[in-house]
């Protein structure tokens, strides 16, 4: 191979995959040792196909542990200042180094309202996810 990949968006993919991967197989892994085979099996014996069997049956047992792998990936991804300061480049940069670069070389408040308006729709989303989550947990009991 022999290729750079310093300073490229596939040296940086490639890096943010390699550290964050672990999250969403662990997660996955562990719902999938819960899923109850008998109900696959059922499926199976009723016709349905494989495939069929996995997004009526296994998928939506294990959405949880999807659900949050992504999660758990896409925060890590998105805090990972340190390997994205030694991969990125002036044509490649992601929003942690590019905030640190602000904040080091200007005065300008652009850098504060960029990051306080990240944690503003981060708490909207984790707030949405949490109600959503308990209401259905309380069988949409909640008004």
């Amino acid at each position: 191979m022999g290729g750079n990949l310093v300073g490229t968006v596939l040296g940086l993919i490639l890096a943010h995959a390699v550290l964050n991967l672990p999250f969403p197989i662990i997660m996955i892994t562990a719902s999938l040792v819960t899923v109850d085979r008998n109900l696959e099996r059922a499926a199976a014996i009723m016709g349905a196909n494989p495939p069929m069997v996995f997004l009526r049956v296994t998928a939506p047992l294990i959405r949880v542990g999807i659900l949050f792998g992504f999660v758990f990936a896409f925060l890590g991804s998105w805090d990972e200042f340190i390997v994205a300061s030694f991969l990125t480049s002036p044509a490649v940069i992601t929003i942690p180094v590019g905030l640190f670069n602000e904040v080091k070389l200007s005065i300008d408040p652009t850098a504060a309202a960029i990051s306080t308006l990240l944690l503003a729709v981060t708490s909207l989303i984790l707030g949405f996810m949490l109600f959503r989550g308990k209401r259905q947990l309380l069988g949409d009991s909640v008004q």
